[in-house]
């Protein structure tokens, strides 16, 4: 796996519980700043300008670093979330947000 940067177009994977079972779901998004280890992600929101409108990152402290990736969602795809997922879980799909 290639170093991670801002700018990168990410992917990682998550599984949701329904009632038949579990769903496997893949989010893609564009990474905007990182987390350390142990710091509070509300600190990196400030410190990078970054405006939450709906947040989906989990916890804010974690013993992982994280980044902070911005997923397009809805119906439409017009919805912004911010999302914090482990560096360890992200594959880079697009460097510098150029798709291939």
């Amino acid at each position: 796996m290639s170093e991670i940067k801002v700018g990168d177009i990410v992917q990682w994977t998550t599984w949701a519980k329904l009632s038949d079972g579990l769903r496997k779901l893949v989010h893609t998004g564009k990474v905007l700043a990182f987390v350390p280890a142990g710091k509070d992600i509300r600190n990196v929101w400030t410190e990078n300008n970054i405006i939450i409108k709906r947040d989906k990152s989990g916890p804010n402290v974690s013993k992982n670093e994280r980044a902070v990736v911005l997923v397009m969602g809805g119906a439409k795809g017009t919805l912004e979330y911010h999302c914090a997922p482990s560096i360890g879980k992200l594959k880079v799909v697009a460097p510098d947000g150029f798709e291939e």
